[in-house]
């Protein structure tokens, strides 16, 4: 036997009266019995090169371990829950050894596993799987978390020719040292309630002059900041991003003080924001530029 079962319990329960000495004794003596399969010898001076005692009080304390746990027969000494532990085994063992001498288990078995087990029942692991996979696929093509890159209309950088104005923002937080794949569903609320990309660019500036320079922080600052200014009386903060697209023309003309629509053609509206998108970002760009410069003088 390569192994044996080591019932800590049981052995701490009754070696606890054992020196350090009589405790490795009683080790060897048993390791040797379970690879042996097969009783201690009778003669004590055997047992002592078994367990390499080489002292005089290294042999006492063979002899003690033998007298207290051992039983002396006719075939040596034997140990009742070695000798149990090894004839529940010895069947097993055969069985090990037949089939290593045949070449192993033979290649194809029916009783060799082929899949790793998914944990439902026989015959729903393929249906399960697929099913998983399938709504997963789905969760991915329709949600947007706070901090993922959007794959929807509402979150590209542009339409057409024109920069939109979360793309603005983005351009702004670049061009002050912070790398942003696009805009996120954070970045897009933000732009929506009216916080313009000069501010983007200005605090993207601010926090990789100070070595902060990562985009989560960028937006829960600009909030923050906002909400804090809001408790004061000054500007609103963030509010959810509507759904509506006519009010989401006309929050981005109050961004860029064009005013709500009023008159004349939602078209001709649209143009005019556009317009003064463009303008501002032109000056946010500038002003980024601008205070780049001067924090890193």
């Amino acid at each position: 036997m390569n192994f044996w079962k080591r019932w800590i319990g049981s052995i701490q329960k009754k070696t606890a009266q054992l020196s350090l000495s009589e405790m490795g004794a009683y080790d060897r003596l048993l390791d040797h019995y379970y690879a042996h399969e097969r009783p201690l010898p009778p003669d004590v001076e055997r047992c002592c090169r078994i367990a390499g005692a080489a002292t005089r009080d290294e042999r006492k304390a063979v002899a003690a371990v033998l007298a207290e746990f051992f039983t002396l027969t006719d075939e040596g000494y034997t140990q009742e829950r070695a000798a149990q532990e090894i004839s529940e085994a010895q069947p097993k063992i055969a069985s090990a050894r037949t089939n290593g001498s045949k070449g192993g288990r033979p290649l194809g078995s029916l009783n060799k596993p082929k899949d790793k087990p998914s944990g439902f029942p026989v015959g729903t692991q393929t249906e399960s799987s697929t099913e998983t996979e399938t709504e997963t696929k789905k969760e991915k093509g329709a949600q947007c978390g706070p901090m993922q890159v959007c794959a929807r209309s509402e979150a590209v950088e542009s339409e057409g020719d024109q920069p939109t104005p979360s793309g603005l923002a983005c351009r702004a937080i670049r061009a002050a040292g912070i790398d942003i794949p696009g805009p996120t569903a954070d970045l897009n609320r933000l732009v929506n309630a009216g916080v313009p990309p000069e501010e983007f660019g200005a605090v993207a500036a601010e926090l990789v002059a100070r070595g902060k320079g990562r985009v989560p922080l960028l937006l829960s600052t600009i909030e923050g900041r906002r909400q804090d200014a809001q408790a004061k009386g000054g500007v609103a903060a963030a509010v959810p991003v509507t759904t509506d697209p006519n009010e989401a023309i006309q929050a981005r003309g109050a961004s860029v003080c064009v005013g709500r629509w009023a008159s004349g053609t939602l078209g001709d509206y649209r143009e005019r924001v556009e317009a003064a998108e463009r303008e501002q970002q032109g000056s946010a760009l500038a002003s980024v530029h601008d205070l780049a410069a001067r924090m890193k003088a």
